[in-house]
């Protein structure tokens, strides 16, 4: 019979770290184990791992695996979190006005609007499961192979699994079967049982999920859950705005600490004179929420939507006019801090009016609604500002360009190929800068031996509009 070997949380090295994001010179402090210690704390998280010579193998020895558990009350939604007061934590993310003032503004509300706004979570789905392959080297060093949005943060993570100085560690990463933010942290949780094993046995290890495992122990988009409370008048222009935001963070930091931060940018497209946004990461037993496509946007989008929608109904006035009336105009202040600068929503909003013939469409989608008992139509124009690229000192990128003698170029970026066409923009970008055909431009893998100390591929936080 084959034979598979088992690797606990004891194996880990010492001067190795079960926790291996919390590390200072790390932008993401995750509370992420390795293995569950002592407590699982939720349904997937990892407590050990089984390597064997083939995959049918492995997965048979860890169904023979008994486990005995205590049950232990469990936190599974966002209201059952606030009931316990279970935050991921200390204080809640503020921006805006203080909390006398909003409640000062509201007393004199000539219509009030109060309630909540839920919205779920959201699975990534990429093509391509988590998955890594380790290969010790001689001299303790490294080579790994792993679908990562975020190669450099991989090699710190790994030589801070072993204890050992992250030079001892290449990461290299041809392209991506699809990320979304899904490959930013996940991507550690087949990664960091391997390393694991393969520095016991000194071989190759390859570990690749399932895509139930992946479902079942991969982070999602967060669900939120938003309280609030509104004055209007009588027109629908927004006077005053408090929001409290709940993000279900799950049972570790992850990203969640990172998307409570952008309640800043509530506000959305719309200029409110007096607004508060608060937003707590409640920790729940499941799985970590993590980073996802625009990055928390979309339920603060969606939310402050909702809001117009409630105002419009409330003051009976259409929703396209409540919106434009609400608009916000050059040089207002944003809540996130940032003067609004080179603004051309509401003339951009004016030309989708025109050009859709909206008018029209709006009046078509009512006269089918009015014969139409179970099919219904409707119309909208929605409108969103993002900032540009990330911010501060992330606000780099990194190249390493080879110049060879037959008049071709090999060229490396800090940043990776996961179906968005990076390779192809680089590869036009270098023909173009340097004069020769496509054709000589060749892009090679992603390797933190030739770009060192690069930002994730992804969309962060961006405080500028610009």
């Amino acid at each position: 019979a084959a034979a598979a070997r088992v690797f606990p949380l004891q194996d880990i090295p010492p001067g190795g770290m079960l926790r291996p994001a919390l590390q200072p010179m790390l932008v993401l402090q995750d509370t992420t184990p390795v293995f569950a210690d002592g407590v699982v704390e939720m349904v997937g998280q990892p407590i050990g791992c089984i390597v064997a010579e083939d995959v049918v193998t492995a997965r048979r020895a860890a169904k023979l695996v008994k486990v005995d558990y205590e049950k232990l009350p469990a936190i599974l939604s966002i209201e059952e979190a606030i009931a316990a007061r279970s935050y991921l934590s200390e204080k809640p993310e503020i921006f805006g006005v203080t909390q006398e003032y909003v409640d000062e503004a509201l007393k004199s509300a000539p219509i009030l609007l109060s309630g909540e706004v839920a919205i779920g979570g959201q699975d990534h789905i990429y093509m391509e499961t988590q998955s890594s392959i380790v290969v010790p080297q001689e001299n303790n060093e490294w080579i790994v192979y792993t679908s990562s949005q975020s190669p450099s943060d991989a090699q710190y993570l790994c030589a801070n699994i072993l204890g050992i100085p992250s030079c001892n560690v290449v990461v290299k990463v041809k392209r991506l079967g699809g990320g979304f933010g899904g490959k930013c942290t996940n991507d550690s949780i087949p990664r960091g049982p391997a390393m694991v094993a393969a520095n016991k046995i000194r071989k190759p290890v390859s570990c690749v999920l399932h895509r139930c495992d992946d479902i079942a122990t991969t982070g999602k988009r967060h669900p939120a859950l938003f309280k609030y409370r509104a004055s209007v008048d009588e027109s629908g222009k927004l006077l005053v705005l408090h929001v409290v935001q709940y993000l279900q963070g799950g049972y570790s930091t992850d990203h969640s600490l990172f998307i409570a931060t952008v309640i800043q940018y509530v506000d959305g497209c719309y200029r409110i004179p007096v607004i508060r946004g608060e937003c707590w990461a409640m920790k729940t037993n499941t799985c970590s929420s993590t980073a996802f496509r625009a990055y928390g946007r979309p339920q603060v989008f969606f939310f402050m939507e909702t809001v117009m929608n409630e105002v419009a109904q409330r003051v009976g006035r259409p929703l396209n006019e409540v919106m434009k009336l609400n608009l916000a105009q050059e040089g207002d202040k944003a809540l996130c801090g940032s003067t609004i600068n080179y603004y051309c929503l509401p003339e951009c909003w004016s030309e989708v009016e025109t050009l859709s013939n909206f008018e029209k469409l709006k009046s078509d989608c009512e006269a089918f609604n009015k014969t139409s008992s179970r099919i219904k139509r409707g119309v909208s124009i929605t409108g969103s500002v993002m900032g540009l690229t990330f911010p501060g000192f992330m606000e780099q990128g990194t190249a390493l360009v080879q110049l060879l003698l037959d008049g071709t170029v090999r060229v490396s970026v800090g940043s990776v190929e996961m179906g968005q066409g990076l390779n192809t923009k680089i590869t036009q970008i270098t023909a173009a800068a340097l004069k020769i055909p496509y054709e000589k431009v060749t892009i090679i893998e992603m390797a933190t031996d030739k770009t060192a100390n690069t930002i994730e591929s992804g969309e962060f936080l961006a405080n500028n509009y610009r």
